[in-house]
């Protein structure tokens, strides 16, 4: 059996998206992680670049629970429209390209 003792000290999230439209999104966390992901998202909200530009991003090291660690990325914008959606299901995906305000973001630029 594979320890998992790791989890009562790391931050661990895992991010579950929706299939389609009207199901639910989750995001399950422990305590660690649920703290750090609401720390950041104070300190976005109180930042100078959204107090002042309307937009901010930050992003935070964390873990699935089964080790593998990434980087949690949270942006705040003031318009999100030309975000695409995050469905999972063929059905309902977006084929629409991600910004470029977004991708760097994501690599912290």
């Amino acid at each position: 059996m594979m320890d998992k003792s790791y989890m009562n000290k790391e931050p661990c999230i895992h991010i579950l998206a929706q299939d389609a439209y009207h199901d639910p999104a989750m995001i399950i966390g422990n305590k660690y992680g649920l703290i750090q992901l609401r720390n950041m998202i104070d300190d976005l909200i109180n930042s100078y670049d959204f107090v002042v530009k309307g937009n901010a991003s930050g992003s935070i090291q964390v873990f699935c629970n089964d080790g593998e660690g990434y980087f949690l990325t949270v942006a705040l914008r003031s318009d999100i429209s030309d975000v695409p959606l995050g469905y999972t299901w063929d059905v309902a995906k977006d084929n629409k390209p991600y910004p470029d305000w977004l991708i760097k973001a994501v690599n912290n630029e």
